[in-house]
């Protein structure tokens, strides 16, 4: 009677372990979608004596939208603790359309132009993250952190009746990553994480704006 008892009690922990979700090792391939919010901080001299700046922040949401991919690997290093060094590409699209008017004098009828603004930001970056499951069970749940290193290239295009403009600017990058995600059955991960900037970037039209993007992203991630 012992014996069955204690076959069965065996058993049951060896199903339970089966289904119980871990980390592995492998290669894995991301789709990341999302927003950011842009912080622009723009200095403007004036003509005072003696003379001084103005600072002013603008913060503007949803800046961008966000799509991004990404390969890499993962390694195990115990059935809690693993992570993974990847290649991350993000592609960000923001467009932005105004009307104001122009003044042209008391004797003419002012003018009223519309301007199209189009930022365009390709991010390319290689980062490493850390991720903790403090939970397995049929589905895991884990924290993550980690950094990546990079650069991106910001395209900025201005439209209006009359004329049209181009600017472009290359900025490092290094953002530090934070989330929280849910793996199924070892292969299938869904996370959300925070990127967040330790640079500002300055703007492609001005030196005297420098922006932020605080970024926000859901990704699915497939661990071969």
């Amino acid at each position: 009677m012992l014996n069955k008892a204690l076959l069965g009690r065996t058993l049951f922990a060896l199903a339970t372990l089966s289904c119980m979700t871990y980390a592995k090792n492998g290669v894995f391939v991301g789709v990341e979608y999302g927003n950011s919010i842009l912080f622009s901080n723009s200095v403007v001299p004036t003509h005072l004596n003696p003379p001084r700046n103005t600072e002013s922040l603008t913060i503007k949401t949803p800046a961008l939208m966000n799509i991004g991919i990404s390969v890499g690997m993962q390694y195990e290093i115990n059935d809690r603790f693993y992570i993974r060094g990847y290649l991350h590409y993000l592609y960000g699209l923001g467009i932005d359309s105004i009307s104001y008017s122009v003044i042209n004098g008391t004797n003419t009828q002012d003018s009223v132009l519309d301007k199209k603004t189009t930022d365009i930001h390709n991010a390319i970056s290689a980062g490493i993250n850390a991720y903790y499951s403090f939970y397995n069970g049929d589905i895991s749940i884990y924290v993550l952190g980690g950094l990546e290193l990079g650069f991106n290239v910001a395209l900025s295009y201005n439209t209006t009746s009359s004329a049209s403009q181009s600017f472009s600017k290359t900025d490092f990058i290094m953002p530090i990553n934070i989330g929280i995600g849910l793996g199924f059955e070892d292969s299938h991960h869904l996370e959300f994480k925070i990127s967040i900037p330790t640079f500002s970037t300055t703007y492609a039209q001005s030196e005297n704006v420098t922006i932020r993007n605080l970024g926000f992203l859901v990704g699915y991630y497939y661990l071969f």
